[in-house]
Protein backbone atom coordinates (compact mmCIF):
# COMPACT_ATOMS: atom_id res chain seq x y z
CA UNK A 1 0.00 0.00 0.00
CA UNK A 2 2.73 2.24 0.46
CA UNK A 3 4.37 1.83 -2.28
CA UNK A 4 1.08 3.12 -4.43
CA UNK A 5 1.05 5.81 -1.94
CA UNK A 6 4.72 6.71 -2.42
CA UNK A 7 4.11 6.54 -6.71
CA UNK A 8 2.33 9.81 -5.94
CA UNK A 9 5.43 11.51 -4.05
CA UNK A 10 7.00 13.51 -6.94
CA UNK A 11 3.85 13.38 -9.17
CA UNK A 12 3.69 13.81 -13.10
CA UNK A 13 7.34 16.29 -13.76
CA UNK A 14 5.63 19.36 -15.13
CA UNK A 15 7.45 22.16 -16.83
CA UNK A 16 10.15 23.56 -13.75
CA UNK A 17 10.06 27.35 -12.96
CA UNK A 18 11.83 29.74 -10.71
CA UNK A 19 8.89 30.70 -9.28
CA UNK A 20 6.26 27.83 -9.57
CA UNK A 21 6.41 24.94 -7.04
CA UNK A 22 3.41 22.51 -7.98
CA UNK A 23 0.07 22.86 -9.61
CA UNK A 24 -3.41 21.28 -9.34
CA UNK A 25 -6.97 20.82 -10.80
CA UNK A 26 -9.87 19.62 -9.14
CA UNK A 27 -13.51 18.99 -10.28
CA UNK A 28 -16.32 18.82 -8.07
CA UNK A 29 -19.51 16.54 -9.34
CA UNK A 30 -22.28 15.09 -7.37
CA UNK A 31 -24.69 12.86 -8.45
CA UNK A 32 -28.50 13.83 -8.95
CA UNK A 33 -30.60 11.53 -7.27
CA UNK A 34 -28.26 12.02 -4.11
CA UNK A 35 -28.41 14.41 -1.35
CA UNK A 36 -25.50 16.09 -0.60
CA UNK A 37 -22.77 14.64 1.69
CA UNK A 38 -23.74 17.02 4.43
CA UNK A 39 -27.29 15.66 3.93
CA UNK A 40 -26.87 12.05 3.73
CA UNK A 41 -26.86 9.68 6.27
CA UNK A 42 -24.12 7.15 7.43
CA UNK A 43 -25.74 4.39 5.30
CA UNK A 44 -25.99 6.36 2.71
CA UNK A 45 -22.83 7.57 2.52
CA UNK A 46 -21.78 3.75 2.95
CA UNK A 47 -23.53 2.81 0.06
CA UNK A 48 -22.61 5.93 -2.40
CA UNK A 49 -18.83 4.89 -1.59
CA UNK A 50 -19.38 1.00 -2.37
CA UNK A 51 -21.08 2.19 -5.27
CA UNK A 52 -19.56 4.37 -7.10
CA UNK A 53 -16.01 3.05 -5.82
CA UNK A 54 -16.79 -0.37 -7.61
CA UNK A 55 -17.94 1.69 -10.87
CA UNK A 56 -15.21 3.89 -11.23
CA UNK A 57 -12.48 1.06 -10.93
CA UNK A 58 -14.02 -1.01 -13.04
CA UNK A 59 -14.18 1.71 -15.74
CA UNK A 60 -10.47 2.63 -15.16
CA UNK A 61 -9.29 -0.96 -14.19
CA UNK A 62 -5.13 -0.91 -14.46
CA UNK A 63 -3.57 -0.30 -10.37
CA UNK A 64 -6.05 2.04 -9.46
CA UNK A 65 -7.05 0.73 -5.90
CA UNK A 66 -9.34 1.84 -3.35
CA UNK A 67 -8.08 3.11 0.15
CA UNK A 68 -10.36 3.80 2.94
CA UNK A 69 -10.22 4.02 6.43
CA UNK A 70 -10.53 0.36 6.96
CA UNK A 71 -7.75 -0.89 4.42
CA UNK A 72 -4.97 1.32 5.41
CA UNK A 73 -2.66 2.35 8.59
CA UNK A 74 -2.68 5.36 10.48
CA UNK A 75 0.45 6.34 8.79
CA UNK A 76 -0.15 5.67 5.48
CA UNK A 77 -3.52 8.01 6.37
CA UNK A 78 -0.95 10.64 7.37
CA UNK A 79 1.32 10.16 4.03
CA UNK A 80 -1.97 11.20 2.13
CA UNK A 81 -2.50 14.37 4.37
CA UNK A 82 1.16 15.38 4.32
CA UNK A 83 1.34 14.78 0.13
CA UNK A 84 -1.81 16.94 0.12
CA UNK A 85 -3.90 14.26 -1.65
CA UNK A 86 -6.60 14.41 1.52
CA UNK A 87 -7.99 17.07 3.48
CA UNK A 88 -7.39 16.60 7.31
CA UNK A 89 -9.95 14.28 9.65
CA UNK A 90 -10.83 12.89 5.95
CA UNK A 91 -10.76 9.43 7.17
CA UNK A 92 -13.18 10.08 10.16
CA UNK A 93 -14.68 7.19 11.45
CA UNK A 94 -18.48 7.96 10.84
CA UNK A 95 -17.32 9.61 7.17
CA UNK A 96 -17.68 6.50 5.06
CA UNK A 97 -14.78 8.63 2.50
CA UNK A 98 -12.27 7.04 0.74
CA UNK A 99 -10.05 8.26 -2.54
CA UNK A 100 -8.71 6.41 -5.40
CA UNK A 101 -5.16 6.65 -6.37
CA UNK A 102 -3.17 4.51 -9.54
CA UNK A 103 0.07 5.79 -9.19
CA UNK A 104 0.31 8.78 -11.43
CA UNK A 105 -0.82 12.43 -11.28
CA UNK A 106 -4.72 11.70 -11.02
CA UNK A 107 -6.88 10.64 -7.39
CA UNK A 108 -10.30 10.81 -6.98
CA UNK A 109 -12.32 11.54 -3.87
CA UNK A 110 -14.76 10.09 -2.73
CA UNK A 111 -17.59 11.71 -0.02
CA UNK A 112 -15.65 14.61 0.55
CA UNK A 113 -17.83 17.73 0.22
CA UNK A 114 -19.24 16.55 -2.76
CA UNK A 115 -19.87 13.14 -3.90
CA UNK A 116 -16.87 12.95 -6.59
CA UNK A 117 -13.78 14.87 -6.43
CA UNK A 118 -11.25 14.19 -9.14
CA UNK A 119 -7.61 15.92 -8.54
CA UNK A 120 -4.69 16.04 -10.77
CA UNK A 121 -1.07 17.30 -8.78
CA UNK A 122 2.06 17.80 -10.33
CA UNK A 123 5.59 19.48 -9.46
CA UNK A 124 6.42 22.17 -11.70
CA UNK A 125 4.38 24.37 -14.24
CA UNK A 126 1.79 22.18 -16.00
CA UNK A 127 -1.45 23.61 -15.13
CA UNK A 128 -3.22 22.52 -19.24
CA UNK A 129 -1.92 19.32 -19.32
CA UNK A 130 -3.17 18.26 -15.54
CA UNK A 131 -6.62 19.64 -16.49
CA UNK A 132 -6.80 17.21 -19.93
CA UNK A 133 -5.86 14.61 -17.45
CA UNK A 134 -8.71 15.23 -15.01
CA UNK A 135 -10.72 16.00 -18.01
CA UNK A 136 -10.16 12.61 -19.45
CA UNK A 137 -11.66 10.74 -16.24
CA UNK A 138 -14.41 13.02 -15.88
CA UNK A 139 -15.05 11.74 -19.39
CA UNK A 140 -14.38 8.13 -18.73
CA UNK A 141 -17.27 8.42 -15.70
CA UNK A 142 -19.85 9.95 -17.63
CA UNK A 143 -23.01 8.01 -18.19
CA UNK A 144 -21.72 5.32 -16.23
CA UNK A 145 -22.34 6.59 -12.57
CA UNK A 146 -26.34 7.96 -13.13
CA UNK A 147 -27.45 11.69 -13.73
CA UNK A 148 -24.87 14.06 -12.87
CA UNK A 149 -26.40 17.32 -11.27
CA UNK A 150 -26.45 19.80 -13.77
CA UNK A 151 -28.43 22.86 -14.37
CA UNK A 152 -28.75 24.42 -17.80
CA UNK A 153 -28.69 27.37 -16.03
CA UNK A 154 -26.34 27.44 -13.29
CA UNK A 155 -23.88 24.41 -14.91
CA UNK A 156 -22.91 21.88 -12.59
CA UNK A 157 -24.39 21.85 -8.59
CA UNK A 158 -22.42 21.54 -5.89
CA UNK A 159 -22.08 21.57 -2.22
CA UNK A 160 -20.72 24.78 -1.68
CA UNK A 161 -22.66 27.98 -3.72
CA UNK A 162 -18.71 28.68 -4.65
CA UNK A 163 -18.03 25.48 -6.99
CA UNK A 164 -21.52 26.12 -8.88
CA UNK A 165 -20.56 26.15 -12.98
CA UNK A 166 -17.82 24.54 -14.30
CA UNK A 167 -16.72 22.98 -10.53
CA UNK A 168 -13.32 23.56 -11.51
CA UNK A 169 -10.98 24.74 -9.06
CA UNK A 170 -7.10 25.37 -10.38
CA UNK A 171 -4.60 26.36 -8.59
CA UNK A 172 -0.67 27.08 -8.59
CA UNK A 173 2.05 26.95 -5.61
CA UNK A 174 3.95 29.74 -6.21
CA UNK A 175 7.24 30.66 -4.29
CA UNK A 176 7.82 34.54 -3.60
CA UNK A 177 10.83 34.88 -1.46
CA UNK A 178 11.12 38.34 -2.77
CA UNK A 179 7.69 40.01 -3.01
CA UNK A 180 7.46 38.50 0.92
CA UNK A 181 11.00 39.95 1.83
CA UNK A 182 9.55 43.55 0.10
CA UNK A 183 6.26 43.24 1.92
CA UNK A 184 4.42 43.69 -1.68
CA UNK A 185 2.24 40.28 -1.05
CA UNK A 186 -0.88 42.01 0.97
CA UNK A 187 -0.92 44.09 -2.30
CA UNK A 188 -0.64 41.46 -4.81
CA UNK A 189 -3.45 39.58 -2.24
CA UNK A 190 -5.69 42.51 -3.20
CA UNK A 191 -4.87 43.28 -6.66
CA UNK A 192 -5.80 39.16 -7.58
CA UNK A 193 -8.95 39.68 -5.55
CA UNK A 194 -9.98 42.27 -7.64
CA UNK A 195 -9.36 39.60 -10.69
CA UNK A 196 -11.16 37.03 -9.28
CA UNK A 197 -7.95 35.27 -8.17
CA UNK A 198 -7.32 34.30 -4.32
CA UNK A 199 -3.66 33.85 -3.07
CA UNK A 200 -3.69 31.63 0.35
CA UNK A 201 -1.44 29.82 2.42
CA UNK A 202 -0.01 26.77 0.57
CA UNK A 203 -2.26 24.38 2.12
CA UNK A 204 -5.36 26.37 1.32
CA UNK A 205 -7.75 28.79 3.21
CA UNK A 206 -6.48 29.55 7.13
CA UNK A 207 -3.12 27.60 6.38
CA UNK A 208 -0.10 28.73 8.33
CA UNK A 209 2.40 30.20 5.62
CA UNK A 210 5.22 28.09 4.82
CA UNK A 211 8.39 28.70 3.16
CA UNK A 212 7.38 31.81 0.92
CA UNK A 213 4.91 29.03 -0.54
CA UNK A 214 1.74 30.64 -1.70
CA UNK A 215 -1.41 29.59 -3.26
CA UNK A 216 -3.14 30.91 -6.17
CA UNK A 217 -6.07 30.04 -7.56
CA UNK A 218 -9.23 31.00 -9.73
CA UNK A 219 -12.65 32.42 -7.49
CA UNK A 220 -14.77 32.01 -10.12
CA UNK A 221 -16.28 29.12 -11.44
CA UNK A 222 -19.63 30.56 -12.84
CA UNK A 223 -19.30 32.19 -15.91
CA UNK A 224 -16.81 31.14 -17.15
CA UNK A 225 -15.42 27.71 -19.44
CA UNK A 226 -13.23 25.68 -17.70
CA UNK A 227 -10.31 26.89 -20.51
CA UNK A 228 -10.76 30.20 -20.04
CA UNK A 229 -10.61 29.46 -16.11
CA UNK A 230 -7.49 27.45 -17.01
CA UNK A 231 -5.87 30.18 -18.99
CA UNK A 232 -6.09 32.43 -16.44
CA UNK A 233 -4.57 31.00 -14.08
CA UNK A 234 -2.15 30.51 -16.32
CA UNK A 235 -1.48 34.01 -17.16
CA UNK A 236 -2.27 35.20 -13.12
CA UNK A 237 0.84 32.42 -12.28
CA UNK A 238 2.86 34.24 -14.75
CA UNK A 239 2.43 37.18 -14.24
CA UNK A 240 3.28 36.82 -10.49
CA UNK A 241 6.67 34.97 -11.24
CA UNK A 242 7.41 38.35 -13.79
CA UNK A 243 6.81 40.46 -10.40
CA UNK A 244 9.10 37.81 -8.42
CA UNK A 245 11.91 38.03 -10.72
CA UNK A 246 11.70 41.57 -11.22
CA UNK A 247 12.07 41.47 -7.27
CA UNK A 248 14.67 39.28 -7.42
CA UNK A 249 16.73 41.37 -9.54
CA UNK A 250 16.29 44.31 -8.01
CA UNK A 251 17.08 42.93 -4.61
CA UNK A 252 20.62 41.37 -6.03
CA UNK A 253 21.37 44.49 -7.90
CA UNK A 254 20.82 46.67 -4.36
CA UNK A 255 21.15 44.70 -2.12
CA UNK A 256 23.69 41.49 -3.08
CA UNK A 257 25.76 41.51 0.30
CA UNK A 258 22.70 41.17 2.28
CA UNK A 259 20.84 38.38 0.50
CA UNK A 260 24.45 36.83 0.16
CA UNK A 261 23.82 36.38 3.53
CA UNK A 262 20.49 35.57 4.23
CA UNK A 263 21.12 32.56 2.08
CA UNK A 264 24.52 31.77 3.28
CA UNK A 265 23.54 32.00 7.00
CA UNK A 266 20.77 29.65 5.71
CA UNK A 267 23.16 26.88 4.65
CA UNK A 268 25.37 27.42 7.68
CA UNK A 269 22.35 26.90 9.91
CA UNK A 270 21.68 23.65 7.99
CA UNK A 271 24.72 22.65 8.36
CA UNK A 272 25.16 23.04 12.23
CA UNK A 273 21.79 22.89 13.35
CA UNK A 274 20.89 20.09 15.31
CA UNK A 275 17.73 20.84 16.22
CA UNK A 276 15.11 22.69 13.34
CA UNK A 277 11.47 22.88 13.55
CA UNK A 278 9.11 22.04 9.85
CA UNK A 279 8.78 26.14 9.94
CA UNK A 280 12.34 27.01 10.11
CA UNK A 281 13.12 24.28 7.77
CA UNK A 282 10.56 26.01 4.86
CA UNK A 283 12.12 29.08 5.46
CA UNK A 284 15.94 27.40 5.30
CA UNK A 285 15.07 25.76 2.20
CA UNK A 286 13.32 28.85 0.41
CA UNK A 287 16.86 30.87 0.63
CA UNK A 288 18.47 28.13 -0.25
CA UNK A 289 16.72 27.76 -3.28
CA UNK A 290 17.07 31.46 -3.84
CA UNK A 291 20.33 30.68 -3.62
CA UNK A 292 20.76 27.67 -6.13
CA UNK A 293 18.70 30.34 -8.58
CA UNK A 294 21.37 32.71 -7.81
CA UNK A 295 24.41 30.27 -8.56
CA UNK A 296 25.37 31.23 -5.16
CA UNK A 297 26.86 27.84 -4.74
CA UNK A 298 29.38 27.38 -7.80
CA UNK A 299 29.41 23.39 -8.36
CA UNK A 300 26.79 22.35 -6.46
CA UNK A 301 24.77 19.90 -8.06
CA UNK A 302 21.10 20.60 -8.41
CA UNK A 303 19.27 20.34 -5.23
CA UNK A 304 15.25 18.75 -6.01
CA UNK A 305 13.83 21.38 -3.13
CA UNK A 306 10.12 19.71 -3.62
CA UNK A 307 11.31 16.59 -2.64
CA UNK A 308 12.68 17.80 0.39
CA UNK A 309 9.50 20.20 1.49
CA UNK A 310 7.69 16.59 1.32
CA UNK A 311 10.09 14.57 3.23
CA UNK A 312 10.99 17.41 5.90
CA UNK A 313 7.38 16.31 7.05
CA UNK A 314 6.91 13.66 10.38
CA UNK A 315 6.04 10.70 8.93
CA UNK A 316 7.82 10.99 5.91
CA UNK A 317 10.31 11.73 8.42
CA UNK A 318 9.91 8.67 10.36
CA UNK A 319 9.46 6.90 7.61
CA UNK A 320 13.17 7.50 6.36
CA UNK A 321 14.72 6.87 9.01
CA UNK A 322 12.64 4.28 10.49
CA UNK A 323 11.65 5.35 13.47
CA UNK A 324 8.26 5.59 15.59
CA UNK A 325 7.90 8.60 16.63
CA UNK A 326 5.16 9.10 19.65
CA UNK A 327 5.25 9.97 23.48
CA UNK A 328 5.98 13.41 25.15
CA UNK A 329 9.27 14.10 23.31
CA UNK A 330 7.96 13.22 19.73
CA UNK A 331 8.27 16.92 18.48
CA UNK A 332 12.02 17.48 19.52
CA UNK A 333 13.24 13.90 18.17
CA UNK A 334 11.51 15.09 14.80
CA UNK A 335 13.25 18.20 14.68
CA UNK A 336 16.49 16.34 15.62
CA UNK A 337 15.57 13.88 12.69
CA UNK A 338 15.01 17.09 10.62
CA UNK A 339 18.29 18.90 10.97
CA UNK A 340 19.72 15.77 10.32
CA UNK A 341 18.25 14.70 7.06
CA UNK A 342 18.89 18.01 5.93
CA UNK A 343 22.42 17.67 6.76
CA UNK A 344 22.82 14.92 4.35
CA UNK A 345 20.32 16.25 1.67
CA UNK A 346 22.42 19.10 1.20
CA UNK A 347 26.09 18.01 2.30
CA UNK A 348 26.95 18.08 -1.51
CA UNK A 349 26.81 22.08 -1.44
CA UNK A 350 29.12 22.16 1.15
CA UNK A 351 31.33 20.07 -0.22
CA UNK A 352 31.22 22.26 -3.83
CA UNK A 353 31.97 25.78 -1.64
CA UNK A 354 35.00 23.97 0.08
CA UNK A 355 36.86 23.21 -3.20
Amino acid sequence: MEKLIDSHRLYYKGEEDPAVNSCRVRLARNLSEHFFVSRMGIDQRRDLLKSVSETILAKLGGDFRLLTRDNTKVEERRLLEELNLIPEKFFDPDGYRGIIIGGGAVSILINEEDHIRIQAFCSGKALSELYRMALKVDELMEGVLGKVAFSKRWGYLTACLTNVGTGLRASVMVHLPALSLTKQIPKLTNACRALGYTIRGPHGEGSDLAGNLYQLSNQRTLGLSEEEIISGVIHMADRMGGFEGDCRRQLLGAMREVMEDKVFRALGVVNSARMISSGEAAGLLSAIRLGLEWKFFDGAPKVPINELLDNIKPTHLSRLYGEKIGGRDAAQRRDVLRARYLRESLKDIKTALSN
